[in-house]
């Protein structure tokens, strides 16, 4: 098989194959994606932003609410994408950022997670080294740990009980959202970004609002 799929065959992908499945296992389908902001954080930066943006949209309407096979769907992401944009015409969305306190202990390991995990693998005395350089993720109000900074820095400590933490999550995800506001922002911003980098606290307003 050799041919180019059509535009209408690209944005109804999900929902025919959640049709395909409903059809073999009739049982309706969960659809869950993951990192959903990605293709179109590489869009904005490549110069291509509203055909993605129009792409997605299609996608998601298909897929999760003209889809009579689709149980439920839960989309995650690091951006947030206004509502007017990719999600026009999705009616019950129940958005949970960082503000929220539901599921908030789900977005990473808990200290007591953590705690229990380096007790298991018996270099718990590390922990202040681990909580001095992976710690400082608040959801709602729950304290977590990066789960791949954890996991990463018990398998260097199962080698050695001397490993020495390292910026694992640095090439993990791309940054170029960050860059580009920085690179944009007005004098308070910058200066609130050196007291960050300075390990000072900051006061500021927080939002839901994101990319258009």
């Amino acid at each position: 098989m050799d041919r180019k799929a059509s535009y209408d065959e690209y944005s109804g992908a999900l929902k025919f194959l959640s049709e395909c499945l409903y059809a073999v296992k009739n049982v309706p389908v969960i659809i869950l994606i993951d990192e959903y902001d990605v293709p179109l954080e590489n869009a904005y930066f490549c110069g291509f932003y509203d055909k993605m943006a129009g792409l997605v949209r299609s996608l998601f309407e298909s897929a999760l609410k003209t889809n009579s096979c689709l149980k439920f769907a839960a989309i995650t992401g690091c951006l947030r994408i206004s509502k007017e944009s990719i999600f026009t015409g999705l009616n019950h969305l129940n958005i949970i950022s960082v503000l929220d306190r539901n599921y908030s202990e789900h977005f990473g390991f808990t200290e007591a997670e953590v705690r229990r995990a380096m007790e298991y693998y018996g270099v718990e005395e590390r922990f202040a080294d681990r909580k001095e350089w992976y710690d400082g993720y608040m959801f709602g109000d729950t304290e977590v740990y990066n789960p791949w900074s954890v996991i990463k820095f018990l398998y260097d400590l199962d080698a050695s009980i001397n490993a020495f933490p390292r910026p694992y999550w640095i090439n993990t995800s791309s940054n170029s959202i960050i860059k580009d506001m920085v690179a944009r922002a007005d004098r308070e911003i910058r200066r609130n970004c050196c007291q960050t980098d300075q390990r000072k606290r900051i006061c500021g307003r927080t939002s839901n609002g994101g990319l258009p």
